[in-house]
């Protein structure tokens, strides 16, 4: 659990109840590299998987206005990688290589504004921060850009002080509950998007199963006179 987050959140409190969950998450997502521009783009890729950990949640839901928002972040491992950026369709020919980045210190801050769809349900899209160096067709490159992963909330019930909800992946497109995107250009100048596997695409999940988030204790300082 990151404490420190934990005690951020907790300090920004304010007389509206906004419970907590800390717990794990079960979900990986690919993160990488794919040029549309070469010949066999669809089948030229280069990507690795992050696994998500634990997450920490600040939960702001109002079922009167049905808005509802988390601040918090999730571990997410490994958080670097070197890949190849490869050319399948020719003998795996390796393109370009790239450092890849994620987060910060193995966290993913999450602050994810979401949108009700009636009836408890709510989507939204949390951001992973990817930072790359490396070259590609000889021709050196950096660049830095938000993978989007849309997610959903189903919002079971609630009291004033407590949120049960289930937090997963917006849908299934793949297989074992995987939802699939396409990638978007992240590197203009070199033709290359965040698509990570055959035909442009990323594959990820993120579900905390069925959970309660609760509010926390106030803490008081008591101060003496002596």
């Amino acid at each position: 659990m990151n404490k420190l987050l934990t005690t951020a959140l907790l300090c920004a409190c304010n007389s509206i109840a906004q419970p907590l969950f800390v717990g794990p998450c079960n979900g990986q997502a690919d993160v990488g590299l794919t040029p549309l521009d070469y010949p066999d783009g669809p089948m030229t890729y280069g990507y690795f998987d992050i696994y998500f950990g634990d997450v920490t949640e600040l939960i702001r839901y109002d079922p009167v206005a049905e808005t509802l928002s988390i601040k918090g972040s999730v571990e997410v491992t490994p958080s670097m990688a070197t890949i190849e950026i490869k050319d399948d369709d020719d003998d795996g020919v390796v393109l370009g290589t790239a450092t890849l980045s994620v987060g910060n210190a193995g966290y993913v801050l999450m602050d994810i504004t979401y949108t009700s769809t009636g009836g408890g349900g709510y989507v939204g899209d949390m951001l992973i921060p990817v930072s790359a160096t490396g070259t590609y067709l000889g021709q050196p490159f950096t660049a830095t850009w938000n993978e989007v992963l849309p997610l959903a909330i189903s919002v079971y019930s609630s009291t004033s002080d407590t949120v049960t909800f289930k937090q997963e992946t917006d849908w299934y497109g793949g297989l074992l509950d995987q939802s699939i995107i396409f990638g978007d250009m992240v590197v203009p100048q070199l033709g290359l998007t965040d698509g990570a596997e055959v035909q442009n695409t990323i594959w990820y999940q993120f579900n905390t199963g069925l959970v309660t988030a609760k509010q926390q204790p106030r803490r008081t300082v008591t101060r003496s006179n002596n």
